[in-house]
């Protein structure tokens, strides 16, 4: 169970700072426009972009897989050949 809510936890990190992040510096375009012009127009054009960018660094690490195999697989294979037993 550990290593499935290490998953959790660390997928809702990615979660949240892929969501948190675009609205974070958002929120604070005002304050850094108004110190850096020029800064806070860079910033403006690229911060709709965050989040899409983020899912994007995301994809390999979802897609990659666990190389040890799932927990449940030996679990599921042992369940189903006591259900096929019991019914025969």
């Amino acid at each position: 169970m550990n290593g499935h809510e290490g998953n959790r936890k660390k997928h809702m990190l990615h979660m949240a700072l892929c969501c948190g992040l675009p609205i974070l510096v958002i929120g604070l375009l005002p304050i850094i426009a108004r110190y850096s012009p020029a800064t806070g127009g860079v910033i403006g054009r690229i911060a709709p972009f965050l989040c899409p960018i983020m899912m994007v660094m995301m994809l390999p690490m979802m897609f990659r897989g666990n190389k040890k195999g799932s927990c449940c697989d030996g679990k599921d294979q042992k369940h189903d050949n006591n259900i096929q037993q019991s019914i025969e």
